[in-house]
């Protein structure tokens, strides 16, 4: 799946979070984590924006629990370049999104159909996710 993040001015960074756990052998669900990390900043502000991408939202359950076990490779993250920086950065403001290509893989019988709302907010245990649909967005709907 492709994904294009738009009005993005500032230099970003751009993590691809497969294969950060070499360590874990055994699989399992801690071997889950998102599919992208997202850092940049806007204005005065520092943003981490953890990205899981799904074909459709009925897979939605296994990619909320894939944001929620990725926070502790970003805290790893961070404390290395706080190690290896020797500085006190602030710590970035964490969003967590689903983007999914569809809503449902099941094929639509119906002639009429009320489109959904592109964005939703929605509390999963201890984090808040913002559910998105499409392959086109700009960074403003990833963190506001």
């Amino acid at each position: 799946m492709a994904v294009k993040i738009t009005g993005i001015l500032s230099p970003v960074l751009a993590i691809r979070m497969s294969g950060h756990l070499p360590g874990l052998k055994k699989e399992g669900k801690w071997r889950k984590i998102c599919d992208y990390l997202l850092i940049y900043q806007s204005d005065v502000r520092y943003y981490a924006v953890l990205i899981e991408l799904k074909r459709s939202l009925t897979e939605k359950i296994k990619g909320k629990e894939q944001l929620m076990r990725s926070l502790p490779i970003l805290d790893y993250l961070l404390s290395v370049c706080k190690i290896e920086c020797d500085i006190s950065q602030q710590t970035p403001s964490i969003k967590y999104v689903l983007i999914a290509n569809k809503i449902s893989d099941k094929f639509d019988k119906q002639p009429i159909k009320v489109k959904p709302p592109e964005e939703t907010d929605e509390k999963y245990e201890k984090i808040t996710l913002r559910k998105l649909i499409g392959t086109e967005f700009a960074v403003d709907k990833l963190t506001n």
